[in-house]
């Protein structure tokens, strides 16, 4: 039996822990993940997965052998269902054999909450209006799964719903003032407020990381090729100040890379049209365009005051200025080139 394998057909339970069995072993863990009939509100008719095989079976036997090893169990496996699943159909299956209960139960967690985290594996639901959509699995494990119990709990919980505090000011700050604060009635419907619930389901951003973002703040020197999807980015991820600085005016040999423009837009100064669509991307981000060349004399005042500075140029003058503005002010700098 491989330490991790993908299946194409139903699970025989009972047959897999039949094979992990050992004389040695007097405590056994195991974990079904079966396909029910609902998710997130929507009644699922069934489940399609797919798996970058190459990839993912490595991973996965990377993560049994590191259960083995963390925890001191004797034999340990993993089997994913891959292809189409009806609903009770088992989709993953874990086994742990090993000489005490508890390290084969840790053994088991830590391999299931790693393998959700880790591998290469994608769900597609089916549901029962006909419609279908990929999921992640973000929620599948939670982050400090495998810590000591006394911080566990804490932290489950967090990850489970990123806005459970709801007096917490990032939380306030992202989705507005609730009921009693403020007018109960707009003229008006209220702006939407940007969502960032996808990254901050991630454990390796949270809600710390999602407000250490918004207390950021970088400098984008280029709003051409380069600099349009960073500040793309930068904006979407809700990095709280940009600075764009780009002498530029837009022409329409520019469009073909340069997408965030529009035929319409040439003529105008890229910093001020970049500096445009980063408020339409995101308006909570406090952005401010200088429509000049940096250059010596004004590189350090241009700089004060950003955490990171981003090289989008296109040309080698601003690049060496920026080295040497890096070297003197000892502030990160990171460059972009074009591959033509």
């Amino acid at each position: 039996m491989k330490a991790f394998e993908f299946s194409t057909t139903p699970l025989d339970t009972a047959a897999l822990q039949r094979e992990m069995r050992d004389v040695t072993c007097g405590g056994f863990a195991g974990f079904e993940g079966w396909v029910r009939n609902h998710n997130e509100g929507m009644a699922v008719t069934r489940l399609e997965y797919e798996a970058y095989a190459e990839l993912a079976e490595k991973e996965g036997a990377r993560i049994v052998q590191e259960a083995i090893e963390r925890y001191g169990v004797t034999r340990a496996a993993c089997v994913h269902r891959v292809g189409s699943l009806a609903l009770t159909d088992v989709a993953v299956w874990v086994g742990v054999s090993a000489a005490h209960r508890d390290e084969a139960f840790r053994a088991c967690r830590y391999i299931i909450d790693e393998v959700k985290h880790r591998v290469p594996i994608w769900k597609k639901e089916h549901y029962v209006n006909g419609d279908s959509g990929w999921v992640n699995c973000e929620r599948c494990a939670a982050p400090g799964a495998h810590e000591h119990e006394d911080t566990a709990p804490a932290r489950h919980r967090e990850y489970a719903n990123p806005y459970a505090h709801d007096d917490d000011h990032l939380h306030n700050h992202l989705h507005g003032p609730g009921p009693g604060h403020g007018h109960e009635h707009h003229e008006h419907p209220p702006l939407l407020s940007p969502d960032y619930s996808r990254q901050i389901a991630l454990r390796e951003v949270g809600l710390p990381g999602q407000a250490r973002l918004l207390a950021a703040s970088v400098l984008v020197v280029g709003a051409g090729g380069l600099g349009v999807p960073v500040l793309q980015y930068l904006a979407g991820a809700g990095v709280g100040r940009i600075g764009i600085v780009d002498a530029d005016r837009l022409e329409p040999s520019n469009l073909h890379r340069q997408t965030w423009y529009a035929l319409a837009d040439c003529g105008r100064e890229k910093s001020t049209l970049a500096a445009e669509r980063v408020n339409a991307l995101n308006p909570e981000v406090h952005v401010q365009a200088h429509a000049l060349r940096l250059d010596a004399n004004n590189a350090d005042r241009l700089a004060d005051g950003y955490d990171l500075i981003l090289d989008c140029t296109d040309n080698f003058t601003t690049k060496f200025l920026l080295n040497d503005l890096a070297l003197r002010t000892r502030k990160p700098l990171l460059f972009a080139i074009h591959i033509c």
